[in-house]
């Protein structure tokens, strides 16, 4: 079967750019040699040649337990970068399939793994309350779960078991049971909310979250973890005992799943235009990408883009109120005074036709 390739290409050697405030940012990034490259094909398969002469690849392994093509490490932030199938590949598209079939199936356990947290919540030692709690934050908040970064090679990202006491801001007693949680997440996306926990009344939760979390944050450093006694392992470990295969990160995929499905309305009339329908589906999408914290980076040409779509703005209010008066002098018998429109030469540009565009000529 013939699939198509994802990303073919290897940079080519450039200044690091990152993402966030990287503290990598600005170094060299140098040229991948062939002899950086690993090749995973068939055992029966004949090796690809190098393209370039006098070089060769570092070494070609058969692995059918992974899904990487070939990899290479960079220097600079040691991190290995892949080169996998195409997303429109059948083998993604069966990836796809098993992790939404993960989802469906942590519907069947969500109420066992939600009652487990509640109990665990209220007793038991420091280690269960935090474990807990963050698999409430996991779950209600749709944070992912975090892990331990080298932050002299990598930007400073969190997850929920990573997050520090300067990330949480506790408002009481002028908000009581509300604080304000503020991080940079993947890729550097800033993570913002207030959030206020009377709102989760069910069984008393959201007053035992805020005072655990008050608690894990009591008589620490600004810089010490929140969750100090909780790895992402043990958080995996303790999920994977209730439902078999179940890790922090398919919460996400539920959660997704879930809200996307009660924001799309049961019944679509037949009559709507396919526009309609789109709209329809991305309004419910955007409270999907609300609850993950999906964000769209501004481009950098934003600003000029924006500064041009008010100058329209500004002019088109400008001519509604030119017509506006127009149509009192008409309606007065006074036509001679409305301005009219210049005749239009090959020397005009586009903005000075916009400019008169709403004026008349007199017939």
């Amino acid at each position: 079967r013939i699939e198509k390739v994802g990303n073919l290409t290897v940079e080519p050697p450039s200044l690091f750019r990152g993402r966030g405030t990287h503290p990598m940012m600005g170094k060299l990034k140098p040229r991948i040699q062939p002899e950086e490259v690993t090749i995973n094909i068939a055992r029966m398969s004949a090796v690809p040649p190098c393209p370039i002469p006098g070089h060769s690849w570092k070494q070609v392994v058969h692995r059918p337990d992974v899904t990487w093509l070939a990899m290479w490490r960079l220097d600079l932030t040691n991190a290995v970068k892949y080169v996998y199938l195409n997303n429109a590949s059948s083998f993604k598209g069966r990836s796809d399939r098993d992790k939404y079939e993960k989802a469906r199936k942590l519907k069947k356990y969500i109420h066992k793994i939600r009652a487990n947290y509640t109990k665990n919540m209220k007793k038991g030692s420091k280690a269960t309350k935090q474990l807990a709690t963050a698999m409430w934050i996991i779950d209600i908040l749709a944070l992912r779960v975090g892990g331990e970064k080298d932050s002299d090679k990598e930007a400073d990202t969190v997850g929920c078991c990573s997050l520090r006491v300067e990330h949480f801001t506790f408002l009481d007693p002028e908000e009581p049971l509300t604080l304000e949680l503020d991080f940079l997440g993947k890729d550097s996306m800033r993570f913002y909310e207030k959030i206020d926990f009377n709102k989760y009344k069910d069984n008393g939760i959201g007053e035992m979250v805020y005072n655990n979390l008050k608690k894990f944050c009591a008589r620490k450093k600004p810089t010490d973890d929140v969750f100090d006694t909780l790895t992402p392992s043990v958080l995996n470990k303790h999920l994977s005992s209730i439902m078999p295969g179940l890790t922090a990160k398919v919460f996400r995929t539920y959660n997704a799943s879930i809200t996307l499905q009660e924001q799309l309305p049961k019944h679509i009339g037949h009559n709507l235009t396919s526009q309609q329908q789109v709209k329809i589906y991305n309004t419910a999408n955007r409270e999907v990408s609300i609850l993950c914290n999906h964000q769209r980076s501004v481009p950098k040409s934003f600003g000029a883009a924006f500064a041009k779509l008010q100058a329209r703005a500004d002019q088109l209010a400008k001519q509604i109120e030119e017509l506006k008066v127009m149509g009192r002098l008409a309606r007065k018998g006074k036509g001679d005074k409305i301005k009219l429109k210049p005749p239009i030469t090959d020397d005009m540009t586009a903005d000075d036709k916009r400019e008169i565009a709403h004026l008349f000529s007199r017939e």
